[in-house]
């Protein structure tokens, strides 16, 4: 039986503890054969507090749903008209729903299409998918600012959400605007990836698999009241703020830190969008430097976007400049 691969577009790690005003207890939904997918959820809602309850059977909840603070659909296949029904009735009350990657028979196309075009409307499209190793929070949604780093090359998806409506980008990578998180605001939420966003580099808080997950619970409304004592190590007490000017430039660009204290020794990374890094720039005491547009070999590096962050931060965004020749 051929199945067929929906990758809706969408976030070893030192985390934190986190303090709950209130329990709370996440479905994770997995084939059979990814118990071990299941377990870094499992450690990961462990960070947080929360309780996990793992089957391989949806069906097994039914009616029950609505027992848990989140849903989460890991590969999951959605095989048959009853597991779509459930879900559908799930999200009419309001349900909070996470699915990485869905997968389904086809001779089950229609009806998935008809649930998605209902409740999560998502169309192919026709641009290529480009590798890249870094993703970026979208200007003007609630990931703004932060940015993500895998450790090994990722492709970009090929979906995309369709006009209008309430689904939108929030997360997308940065070799092409395709898409890496998108979500739903309704009475009911979604939030959707085709990435592993359990494997992102810990680049220091929030941008981390920490952060990225505690923006998400917060888009679902779950209530996260501070973190606790031994995590305050971790936590940055300043926030490093990269700009620079002009952007887009031409033939140079005057970048500048802010919110750390820097020194003789800081240095700011410049990596091109497969995340491979290009040139270091020295700051020195003044928190600025020109970088005119070449790698550490002064060759002149293409048109295109490129990314500069605290060389060795554990706290700073990456900042998104485009070159223009």
């Amino acid at each position: 039986m051929n199945k067929f691969l929906i990758t809706i577009t969408i976030l070893a790690l030192a985390m934190p503890t986190m303090v709950l005003a209130d329990d709370h207890n996440m479905l994770i939904a997995v084939p059979a054969d990814s118990s071990e997918l299941a377990d870094d959820y499992i450690e990961l809602f462990d960070e947080f507090g929360f309780s996990s309850s793992v089957t391989n059977d949806l069906l097994e909840y039914e009616g029950n749903l609505h027992d848990f603070g989140v849903v989460f659909l890991l590969d999951y296949s959605v095989a048959d008209t009853q597991t779509l029904n459930l879900l559908s009735e799930f999200l009419d009350e309001s349900g909070n729903l996470y699915f990485r990657n869905m997968w389904f028979e086809y001779e089950n196309y229609e009806e998935v299409e008809q649930f998605l075009m209902t409740y999560f409307p998502v169309g192919w499209t026709t641009c290529e998918t480009f590798p890249f190793t870094w993703m970026h929070g979208v200007d003007g949604t609630f990931m703004e600012g932060y940015s993500f780093q895998f450790s090994s090359q990722h492709w970009g998806s090929n979906v995309m959400p369709y006009g209008g409506g309430n689904l939108e980008v929030v997360v997308e990578d940065n070799s092409q605007v395709c898409g890496c998180v998108s979500i739903v605001s309704h009475d009911y939420k979604i939030i959707a990836s085709e990435h592993d966003l359990e494997n992102i580099m810990d680049n220091g808080y929030p941008n981390n698999v920490y952060g990225l997950f505690e923006k998400f619970f917060e888009y679902f409304g779950i209530e996260i009241t501070g973190l606790d004592e031994e995590a305050e190590g971790t936590v940055p007490g300043d926030y490093a703020v990269i700009s620079n000017y002009p952007n887009p430039f031409n033939s140079g660009t005057h970048l500048s830190v802010e919110g750390v204290e820097v020194g003789l020794k800081a240095r700011l990374a410049i990596y091109n969008i497969l995340g491979e890094e290009i040139i270091e720039l020295p700051l020195g005491n003044e928190g600025g430097v020109t970088w005119n547009g070449v790698d550490r070999h002064g060759n002149n590096v293409p048109s295109g976007v490129y990314f500069a962050r605290l060389k060795g931060s554990t706290s700073g965004q990456a900042l998104k400049m485009t070159l223009m020749k």
